[in-house]
This record gives C-alpha cells, sequence and structure tokens, in this order.
C-alpha cells in the first residue's frame, strides 16, 4: 500500500549509538539486506535493506535513525495487517555501513551489499552518462554483477548465516590499508562514504 518517506531523527552521539547496535540486532534477525532490478541510471539495479514487521513501533525506531519510507502490506486473508520499513540506496549504504560492526548472521550479506553500493554513481557521475548505452566503466559493471549473484545466494533459504560465512569473489584483491578492494586493472572498487558521494 502506501508508504510514507522519512526524515532521520537528530540524536545525540550515545543515543545514536545505543539505537545502532539495537538496530543491528533487530536487522540480524528480522532484515534482509538485497539488491533489486530497477530502470534507472545506476545499472539497473540497486540496493535496499527492507524489515517487515505486524508491530510498527520497531519500524519506527529504524527510521528515526536512517529516515526511509514505512508501509502497509494487503493483509492476508486471516492474519493481521504486516508493515515494512524500507531504506534504499544511499540510504541502504548508511545502514550497512553503520551497523557491519555489530551484525553477526547477516555480516557477509551486508558488506557484500556495501562494495555493491559503493560501486553505484553517484548522481552528479550518472547525470553525465547518456541514459541508454551509457560508459560506466566494463570493471565496475562486472564487480556489480558479481556481487549480485554472491548476495542472491547469501539470501537463499538454507545456506548457512553467520561469522564463519567466507564469501570469496573473483578479481578482488584485499587492500589492506583501507581494509576495501581493488579491481582488476587497480581501480578502487569501493571508496570511503561521504556525503559528496551521493
Amino acid at each position: 500500500m502506501s508508504a510514507e518517506v522519512l526524515p532521520a531523527v537528530p540524536l545525540t552521539p550515545e543515543e545514536r549509538r545505543d539505537l545502532v547496535i539495537w538496530a543491528a540486532g533487530f536487522l540480524d534477525g528480522e532484515g534482509c539486506f538485497s539488491i533489486y532490478d530497477h530502470s534507472g541510471p545506476t545499472g539497473g539495479r540497486n540496493m535496499r535493506v527492507v524489515v517487515f514487521q505486524v508491530d510498527v513501533t520497531p519500524l519506527w525506531r529504524l527510521a528515526s535513525l536512517w529516515g526511509g519510507s514505512i508501509g502497509q502490506e494487503r493483509p492476508r486473508s486471516g492474519r493481521a495487517p504486516c508493515h515494512h520499513w524500507l531504506a534504499s540506496g544511499s540510504r541502504a549504504r548508511r545502514v550497512c555501513a553503520e551497523t557491519v560492526p555489530f551484525l553477526v548472521n547477516k555480516k557477509a550479506v551486508a558488506l557484500l551489499c556495501l562494495e555493491f553500493g559503493m560501486l553505484l554513481l553517484s548522481r552528479r557521475d550518472a547525470a553525465a552518462i547518456p541514459r541508454h548505452g551509457g560508459t560506466i566503466p566494463a570493471w565496475n559493471r562486472k564487480r556489480r554483477e558479481e556481487l549480485y549473484v554472491a548476495i542472491r545466494a547469501l539470501n537463499q533459504r538454507g545456506v548457512p548465516r553467520g561469522p564463519e560465512v567466507v564469501v570469496e569473489l573473483p578479481d578482488a584483491t584485499p587492500d589492506p590499508q583501507l581494509n576495501l578492494f581493488t579491481g582488476e586493472g587497480g581501480e578502487r572498487c569501493l571508496k570511503p562514504w561521504s556525503r559528496s558521494n551521493d
């Protein structure tokens, strides 16, 4: 049904840290970190974090941290209405960046989503690329496709989750200085997030 777009609420650093730790635990159990298809300048895919709940209260707490949207799903027959909180694009990237240190079961998929999000173009960069047949670097498209496949595989039912899960992807070598990854031609696939990257 309808969704309401919400701004994040200003919090003190201590309040924010406590709420992020709570949110990481909540998302570890109830959330889904994923990539979805859409038509847009980011190459047809974007990242999102979504949670479905009957009780809307925890969803408002998530919205107080990162904004996003809260909506209500059509109820199935005989069931209570279900609500959802959704953060996509740069909001989802911020969710991943802040919760990864505290995640356990979904840490591997959140790290892959974070890398995927860092590979997406900024709005300014995307505006400079023609809508069809653009010039997004081949290594970038290839890496995003690898991440998309790995994330889908980790999100399958029955796949082991937890801190022992190791995901190995081709053509990625760790950068020990930044704990990031370097692409085939030495291009950095992941960069520290800043507002200028949006």
